[in-house]
């Protein structure tokens, strides 16, 4: 894991948002696309609306074409409340393949 791609915003002595890239260079080799992964996109919520994801993002996508990557992807609830796929789309993002996931009580 490279730490080094992450992006991390700090208001101070805390996190306000972060995104942790990554480049997963045997799954890249096995399928023939160079494409990085901007996992785990969050702001924490007293930092929300003021383009703070905008800017991680942005650093993000740099980061990964100064490695090499021909491709960006990500991972997100199409549900969610938050405007995410919005932000996604506007960043040129689009639906690239889409699941289900289940779950039950125990």
């Amino acid at each position: 894991m490279d730490t080094s791609m992450w992006q991390v915003a700090w208001d101070g002595d805390e996190v306000a948002g972060s995104i942790m890239n990554t480049i997963y260079a045997e799954e890249n080799a096995q399928v023939g696309v160079d494409v990085g992964w901007l996992d785990h996109v969050s702001v924490r919520r007293p930092w929300r609306g003021r383009g703070l994801a905008s800017a991680l993002i942005v650093r993000s996508l740099a980061v990964l074409r100064e490695r090499g990557m021909a491709f960006a992807a990500l991972g997100v609830d199409g549900e969610n409340p938050t405007g995410a796929v919005g932000l996604y789309e506007r960043f040129g993002f689009r639906p690239h393949q889409q699941w289900v996931t289940y779950r039950k009580p125990l």
